[in-house]
């Protein structure tokens, strides 16, 4: 098989696993789907597609943790005063139901660019279609390092 026939391939959609997935119905159900939608390809980065990676910061332990990896990270920097700051943001998850979808907001680690909290809007019906509807970058982080 060529590149180009390969790539084709694994552009299209329908062998995409979140178009064979249905989730429940539920508030876990739908974050769970959405954590699979956008995340699920991050097992599969090494070296410089680590540039696309990115973290869900869940909790207050998780958010410490990060806070820690960046003031003590040579391959990244950040403003340490925003950095500070960064320690008031609740990391809680919210997900919120309406009649046709379901609204999820969380912090987003892009860890070579920077945190962001988003919120994205998924379908409860079938092709679930998730949009984002909002981002705003809560920390700036710079790379040290070019690839």
């Amino acid at each position: 098989m060529d590149k180009a026939t390969l790539r084709a391939f694994l552009k299209r959609k329908d062998i995409s696993a979140k178009y064979h997935i249905s989730p429940k119905d539920s508030k876990i159900g739908f974050l769970q789907y959405l954590f699979f939608a956008t995340l699920g390809e991050n097992f599969a980065l090494k070296w410089h597609s680590n540039i696309g990676i990115k973290r869900i910061i869940y909790s207050s332990d998780n958010l410490n943790n990060e806070i820690h990896k960046l003031k003590t990270s040579d391959m990244f920097s950040t403003d340490s005063l925003e950095l500070v700051k960064l320690k008031d943001v609740s990391p809680k998850i919210k997900i919120k139901k309406q009649r046709n979808y379901y609204i999820v907001s969380w912090l987003e680690n892009r860890t070579h660019f920077g945190i962001y909290r988003c919120s994205y809007k998924v379908d409860r019906n079938k092709p679930y279609s998730i949009e984002k509807i909002k981002e705003e970058r809560v920390l700036k982080i710079d790379m040290n390092f070019i690839y």
